[in-house]
């Protein structure tokens, strides 16, 4: 069930449609608050064709309780009037109330008459029109509902013979129709009504029906089926195009015949129509679901001349802008660019109006009624173009909210696996150099298996928590070099410092940031000269004053220089395997990623320079692993 609201300007009258009712959602067993005497004239009040409804207006005409229901519509709803009266409209007629309470309260405020028109559907199909006057008198709220549309479309008609009632059926379910003209009248066939879209209504047998509802560039072939007949032409055909009252576009193929008598005086006007528009063309049938799609889109509008009022926005300008359909806008945007966010889009708007720009083509940030919870991204495309030297506009505006946040979602997945495809092939890499490490650290180290799973602690643990940055900063390509060196300071130190005696100096430039390709090499390289000075340098040296200084700096955008010295005995002085086996993982993991390692011996402790590329391209990645 859904109901929409308009207002027809022609008529100046509220048109509300109420589509695929459940009686079920009418009534609510509500509480009696109100004894009611029976109002006056209530045989009276019985007796007339309409519906008359009595309210009780409280809480100054924002709800009202109950004094008489219509019998119509307890019929309808099978219910008793010992049922309804005496509660609030409220909570014993949920459905009505809601329906009519604005313009409930209008007719109790302003005295005024209000005057709707209901249209109930069931299925896309009209079941019943109820014109609906709702007035305040003598501190009382009168409801009356006129059924007699309802009534007239359910009276049977008397046919003259068998045959005009089969002509009848066949109509009621085909696509053609007629009407007759005799005396002024027009009395119209059920296929007339299977043709536009709706049932009949009181006045269809004083207005015409179906030429009212031409567009207006055929306009010129009505005039011709109407005035231009005579006893020389009494048959004019032309094939008319009409928009339905539900925006429908159809084809008829239109006949209007003329009887005369003779003094050439009409005896009678007779027209006949089918409905065509599945024979046309693609092309044109194609233009035709187009234009209807636009109507009915709600996320896309076309833009035909949205700055002249003499033209109506599609149902999608209203749902994309959440503007209530039932305020004019034609014209007037100023309700609607306060709401845009980007106020140089306002100005371009503003240019294209008044002719200083031609084409516009912008997405901007729209907040409907000013409020940032709810925020919209809209595509606006509108361009001006010059007929007969009078200046036109057309476009689209197309609501992309949704494809932005499917974008966004899109783009993080693919991230997301992009991260956990590198993570994987990250870890497998330091899997492989821990294993080519312990493969030659086996065979120096027979005898001495514990320092083999120490110095695997100390790698791992380097190796740890630069895995650790990468997830802390959601970043898995660039690593922050001097955060690293910080870290890993702290764990080393803690880890194979036996007295953490050692001081830890670093100077490394604070925006040297590294590949994580390049930066797991340099870590390890730092690692094993640590292990080194720890284990050699510093070694029986208990009055020494240890400390290691490490500093980074970029020599140029390309090359980045990092310094590692300790004041230990000097390199010079390490004569067994252990100390040579360090050195031989240092240059095979500074060759790794095509750097230059130069070793000093200063008067006392060891000096180390490494120059390496801070590029990816130029290391050697493609197979990241450790060779002896």
């Amino acid at each position: 069930m859904h109901v929409k609201k308009r207002y027809d300007e022609n008529s100046d009258i509220a048109e509300i449609e109420i589509h695929d009712i459940n009686t079920k959602d009418i009534y609510k067993p509500s509480p009696k608050i109100l004894d009611i005497h029976q109002p006056k004239h209530r045989k009276l009040l019985k007796a007339i064709p309409s519906d008359i409804h009595i309210l009780l207006p409280i809480r100054e005409g924002n709800d009202f309780i109950v004094m008489r229901l219509g019998w119509t519509t307890l019929q309808k709803t099978n219910l008793d009037s010992n049922d309804v009266e005496g509660r609030m409209y409220s909570n014993v007629l949920p459905f009505h109330y809601n329906l009519l309470k604005d313009y409930c309260k209008k007719a109790v405020t302003t005295k005024k008459t209000i005057k709707l028109r209901l249209y109930y559907y069931r299925n896309n199909r009209i079941q019943s029109i109820v014109h609906t006057t709702i007035l305040e008198d003598n501190g009382k709220l009168y409801i009356v509902e006129d059924y007699s549309s309802e009534k007239e479309k359910n009276k049977p008609r008397i046919k003259e013979d068998k045959d005009s009632r089969k002509l009848e059926l066949i109509e009621y379910f085909s696509q053609t129709g007629s009407y007759y003209k005799y005396k002024n009248k027009y009395t119209w066939t059920s296929g007339i009504y299977n043709i536009i879209n709706r049932t009949p209504e009181i006045d269809d047998q004083y207005y015409n029906i179906v030429f009212n509802l031409v567009v207006d560039e055929d306009q010129h072939k009505v005039e011709k089926l109407l005035n231009n007949l005579g006893p020389e032409s009494p048959h004019i055909e032309e094939i008319i195009k009409i928009k339905t009252k539900t925006g429908n576009i159809k084809y008829l193929d239109s006949h209007v015949y003329v009887k005369f008598d003779e003094n050439n005086e009409i005896i009678s006007k007779t027209g006949f129509f089918k409905d065509i528009s599945h024979e046309l063309t693609e092309k044109n049938r194609s233009m035709d679901y187009l234009i209807n799609g636009f109507i009915k889109n709600s996320k896309l509008a076309l833009l035909i001349e949205p700055f002249n009022s003499k033209y109506s926005f599609s149902e999608g300008f209203y749902e994309i802008l959440e503007l209530d359909k039932q305020h004019d806008y034609k014209n007037n945007w100023k309700h609607i660019i306060e709401n845009i966010e980007e106020k140089e889009i306002v100005q371009k708007i503003n240019g294209i109006q008044h002719g200083k720009i031609n084409k516009l083509n912008e997405t901007f940030t729209y907040y409907p009624n000013k409020s940032k919870e709810n925020k919209k991204i809209i595509e606006l495309s509108l361009e001006s173009f010059y007929i007969n030297n009078e200046i036109h506009h057309l476009g689209f505006l197309i609501d992309i909210t949704k494809d932005i946040e499917k974008s966004k979602q899109l783009e993080y997945a693919k991230r997301q696996s992009i991260i956990i495809k590198e993570v994987h092939h990250r870890i497998k890499n330091n899997f492989q150099i821990l294993n080519s490490f312990i493969n030659i650290e086996k065979k120096v180290y027979q005898d001495k298996p514990e320092l083999v799973i120490e110095h695997m602690q100390s790698r791992l643990q380097s190796l740890a928590d630069l895995h650790n940055q990468t997830y802390k900063n959601g970043d898995f390509e660039i690593l922050n070099l001097k955060t690293n060196i910080e870290n890993q300071d702290t764990a080393l130190n803690n880890l194979l410092s036996e007295n953490k005696d050692i001081n830890f100096i670093s100077n490394i430039e604070p925006d040297i940031c590294l590949p994580i390709s390049i930066t797991t090499p340099i870590m390890l390289i730092i690692n094993e000269l640590t292990t080194n000075s720890i284990k050699h340098a510093f070694k029986n040296d208990e009055n020494q004053e240890k400390i290691i200084t490490k500093s980074a700096k970029l020599i140029n955008n390309e090359t980045c220089e990092l310094i590692y010295t300790d004041n230990g005995k000097g390199i010079k002085k390490i004569e067994n395997k252990e100390g040579h086996l360090g050195l031989n993982i240092i240059q095979s993991l500074t060759k790794q990623i095509n750097g230059t390692l130069e070793i000093n011996t200063p008067e006392k402790g060891s000096r180390f320079k490494i120059i390496f590329p801070i590029k990816e391209d130029t290391c050697d990645i493609q197979n990241n692993k450790f060779h002896n």
